[in-house]
Order: structure tokens, then C-alpha cells, then sequence
């Protein structure tokens, strides 16, 4: 089983914070399928499942939320299928 990590830091002006941090996993399935997670510093969880679809194409399911502020802000779902 390999999990592969990643940090980016940089600087953001246009949301008005003086930094952008945030923390990444990818993990590729047995089934090989993909599924990836990344936290922001402000609490925003991004996630993502991706799963190649046979004689058809890919399928990928997204959300985005912000856990801290669910009553505020609804998560984002996506759904994409590439034939």
C-alpha cells in the first residue's frame, strides 16, 4: 500500500490572507481506482474518487466542503464521466 503525502505553501493576495497552506494524500487502489483528500489552512476538505470504467471511459466524483461552516456553506458535489 502506497500513500504519497505533499505540502504546498504559497502566498495568496487575492482572498485576502497573507498565506496559502495545504496538505494533500493520494492513495491508488487495488481495483485502480484513485482517491485523493487535501485540507486547506482555513478548514476546507477537498475530495476525490476516480475509477476507470470498463469499455466505457472514467468516472469521477468530487466534494468540497468546509466542515467548520456546514450550516453556512453547502458542499460542492461533482460528477465527470470522460468517455
Amino acid at each position: 500500500m502506497l500513500v504519497s503525502c505533499c505540502l504546498v505553501a504559497g502566498k495568496v493576495s487575492s482572498a485576502g490572507e497573507p498565506y496559502d497552506l495545504t496538505l494533500g494524500a493520494a492513495q491508488r487502489l487495488d481495483t485502480g481506482g484513485l482517491v485523493k483528500a487535501r485540507v486547506k489552512h482555513n478548514g476546507q476538505l477537498s475530495l476525490l474518487y476516480q475509477q476507470a470504467v470498463s469499455g466505457v471511459g472514467k468516472l469521477a466524483l468530487s466534494c468540497t466542503l468546509d466542515p467548520l461552516r456546514l450550516n453556512k456553506e453547502a458542499p460542492s458535489v461533482g460528477v465527470a464521466l470522460t468517455l
